[in-house]
């Protein structure tokens, strides 16, 4: 199952993956939303249960996107290593 998931990131875009999940954001914030503005009972259970699941699908798609970039990033120190001189040693 590892395996795949890698093989999926791998050949997929992650920019992409960001788009959906952003998309997926979006869709989450305006049901949520629709329970603001008409307090009946179907837009309140959308906002909680449907508006949830997509809006943590969403936050899932992002983390994942950026646990990959993390390892795969090479990361360098930000002050050069000073190479000690004749009269340090």
């Amino acid at each position: 199952m590892n395996r795949r998931l890698a093989d999926l990131l791998n050949t997929t875009s992650r920019s992409r993956l960001l788009v959906v999940a952003c998309v997926l954001g979006l869709i989450g914030l305006a049901l949520t939303s629709w329970s603001l503005f008409d307090q009946g009972w179907i837009p309140i259970m959308m906002a909680m249960s449907v508006g949830q699941g997509i809006g943590t699908l969403s936050f899932a798609l992002f983390l994942l996107v950026v646990v990959v970039e993390v390892r795969n990033a090479t990361f360098r120190p930000s002050v050069p290593v000073e190479e000690p001189t004749q009269e340090d040693r």
